[in-house]
C-alpha cells in the first residue's frame, strides 16, 4: 500500500485520517517509510536520491533491488549531522 500526502505542514490532515482509518480497519503496516524534501535528481552521482542513515539499514539496498536500478545511494558526511 502506498500513500502520498501533500501540505502536511498544514496539520497532518491526510496522514492523520489514514492512521485513524487503518487502525479502525485493523490494518497494521509492517513498515512505514517517510520520504521528505524530494527535489531534483542528483547530478554527478550514479543514483537519483540519497538516504539519511544509509549506514544503519539495508533500505537503499532493498529499494534498489526492487527498482532494478541504483535509485538510492550514500551521501558522505550526513551521518555526523544526526539527521535521522
Amino acid at each position: 500500500m502506498f500513500m502520498l500526502f501533500a501540505a502536511e505542514e498544514m496539520g497532518l490532515q491526510g496522514s492523520k485520517y489514514a492512521a485513524e482509518k487503518l487502525k479502525k480497519d485493523g490494518i497494521e503496516p509492517d513498515a512505514v517509510l517517510n520520504i521528505e524534501m524530494l527535489s531534483v535528481p542528483m547530478e554527478g552521482r550514479d543514483y537519483l536520491a540519497y538516504v539519511t542513515g544509509y549506514e544503519t539499514s539495508n533500505l537503499a539496498e532493498k529499494f534498489n533491488d526492487y527498482a532494478a536500478e541504483e535509485v538510492l545511494g550514500y551521501l558522505p558526511g550526513l551521518y555526523p549531522q544526526r539527521l535521522y
